[in-house]
């Protein structure tokens, strides 16, 4: 029978340190919650303070609204990136988000968000800008009547 270790011993013949791989230790925090749409969220960590002896291979991301019990797969990065774009969320549906640090151990306890996040339709700057131009107008045709009848 083979087995096969990534166990490892750095170091001379005087002195040696043994190396027992480990999974990481959780993402650092906080767990940041930007660019809110209606179906979509970005999210933003910091990498784990110990990586367990071996390379971050990625990070794997999940959600779930607060009233269930059961965790769904929102993706997984490409390569040690602490950043993740999770889509296909229902627009008015309260989420909560948890990542986890992975290296060739296997998975490090979740970092989760603190408190849960409603995706909704953003109104853009376009959108902010028009409607402030158009209140603008309004106002000065209503300042123009009431000169009009004073």
């Amino acid at each position: 029978m083979y087995y096969q270790s990534n166990y490892s011993i750095k170091g001379n013949i005087n002195s040696y340190l043994l190396v027992i791989p480990d999974v990481p230790a959780s993402p650092e925090g906080p767990l940041v919650v930007e660019n809110i749409c209606q179906e979509s969220v970005d999210l933003t960590w910091q990498p784990p303070k110990s990586d367990g002896g071996l390379p971050i291979q990625n990070y794997y991301i999940e959600y779930k609204q607060p009233n269930r019990a059961t965790w769904v797969k929102g993706g997984v990065t490409s390569g040690p990136d602490t950043k993740f774009t999770v889509a296909n969320l229902q627009e008015g549906a309260e989420y909560l988000f948890r990542v986890s640090a992975v290296n060739a151990e296997g998975s490090s306890k979740p970092l989760e968000t603190e408190s849960a996040v409603v995706p909704t339709k953003s109104i853009g700057k376009g959108f902010l800008i028009n409607y402030t131009s158009a209140l603008k107008k309004s106002i000065l045709f209503l300042i123009q009547k009431i000169r009009i009848v004073l």
